[in-house]
């Protein structure tokens, strides 16, 4: 199987991400016989405590009973889970830099995680240790994505990252974090590996994916790459070029077009990050709620980053939640009644490549540059797959395709058609 991304040196900066070693063996066989893949630490698997990356949460509670049905949907397909890998802790950081397991054993520090593609880079989270494991020796990982957390990490790390509709996979034995916006996915280095995957996730047949759409259509939300750094803008407009040249028709629109905000240039994403915000930290506050004060956890218990996340996120008014719900609702409705069957929005998946760990404390206006971003496909329940596009000596970048909720299979499906066909695929280095 092609390494894609990774050659074989990649092997040289293993790191540690395993929270709890499982080698669990199938339990049948199917689509997903011969691979392995890994769990992120928010999900259930029998046995485990689900402490959500936090050691201290995790000595709280009992082992999981059952495994998440996600997870035992991969066992019976054929897949050997072999490890629960950590993530940012609580999955309340995109990058990577807050996760509170593994410990190193001679510090008794958590081991600081880094981007397998370049140590001095992160590797983006929540879904840190997905992406890293998925990087290393796993076929693929399954992560969570609520605001970006398996979109991010995949677009640092130059893999593929899949974030299926809203409601779509179960998530029965999953941390709820922002319920209206909580899925399942899946990070990888393989297109052919996502698709085995999403069949399981999406509970359908492979040969589903042989009917791919003859014309699809594609625009391009001209205002995303206006938030974006000129290296991401650059590349971007090289795989709309090759698109291009390839015969795919691409139509450059405003957001104005989908959803008109009253605004222009970059204060158009205002109009869907704002509320957003307020919609998604506010049902994070109900959630954070049950494990500092159920489980008696407190500031000591977190890293500086998440407690500050955290005290934001219970500060925020009910009555301004309440009408960012109502405003997120109808916008949600409003781009799921725009997208058509045939039509696939194009953008950059995060508006820079991972930052070095030395510059990695991100500013307020950075954070809403790659929400921005992340937030179309979260509130508005939409499937997203984020591509690798990258250049020799160049950090990747995330090209992503969105779709309407429910048509995850024609996603797929185009994903692996560009994915092949044009230069939207990995370069060895």
């Amino acid at each position: 199987m092609r390494q894609g991304i990774f050659s074989s040196s990649s092997s040289k900066n293993k790191q540690a991400v395993s929270v709890a070693r499982i080698n669990r063996m199938p339990k049948g066989k199917g689509i997903l016989s011969g691979l392995t893949f890994t769990v992120k630490a928010n999900i259930d698997i029998a046995g485990v405590c689900n402490g959500q990356g936090n050691p201290n949460l995790q000595a709280r509670l009992l082992p999981a009973t059952n495994d998440a049905p996600v997870v035992e949907a991969c066992l019976r397909a054929g897949g050997k889970l072999t490890e629960v890998v950590t993530c940012d802790s609580m999955a309340l950081s995109l990058t990577g830099r807050d996760n509170q397991q593994p410990v190193d054993a001679a510090t008794g520090k958590p081991i600081e995680l880094h981007n397998p593609l370049d140590p001095s880079r992160i590797c983006g989270g929540s879904s840190s240790g997905s992406a890293i494991s998925a990087a290393q020796d796993a076929d693929f990982s399954l992560g969570t994505d609520t605001g970006g957390s398996i979109r991010v990490p995949a677009s640092y790390c130059g893999l593929l990252g899949y974030r299926p509709s809203h409601g779509i996979v179960s998530l029965e034995g999953v941390a709820a974090h922002v319920p209206d916006t909580d899925t399942v996915g899946v990070i990888c280095k393989e297109i052919e590996v996502l698709q085995q995957a999403a069949s399981i996730l999406l509970n359908c047949d492979k040969k589903s994916f042989e009917k791919a759409l003859e014309k699809p259509k594609f625009q391009v939300i001209e205002e995303a790459l206006l938030v974006c750094d000129e290296e991401v803008k650059n590349n971007f407009e090289e795989v709309i070029h090759e698109l291009e040249s390839q015969g795919y028709e691409i139509e450059r629109i405003s957001l104005n077009k989908i959803y008109e905000t009253g605004k222009t240039g970059k204060d158009v994403f205002e109009a869907f990050t704002q509320p957003a915000i307020a919609f998604m930290f506010g049902q994070v506050a109900r959630y954070v709620a049950a494990y500092t004060d159920e489980k008696g956890l407190n500031k000591d218990d977190f890293t500086k980053n998440i407690w500050e996340s955290m005290q934001t996120a219970q500060s925020i008014p009910a009555s301004v939640v309440m009408e960012a719900t109502k405003k997120c609702h109808e916008i949600r409705d409003i781009i799921r009644k725009y997208l058509s069957n045939d039509l696939f929005i194009l953008i950059p998946t995060v508006p820079f490549v991972a930052p070095l760990i030395a510059e990695s404390d991100l500013t307020i206006v950075d954070s809403m540059r790659i929400f921005s971003l992340t937030c179309i496909s979260s509130f508005a329940g939409l499937p997203q797959i984020t591509l690798p596009y990258t250049r020799p000596g160049m950090m990747p970048i995330g090209f992503s395709l969105l779709s309407n909720n429910g048509k995850d299979i024609a996603l797929l499906n185009v994903a692996s058609r560009i994915y092949k066909e044009t230069l939207v695929k990995p370069h060895i280095i």
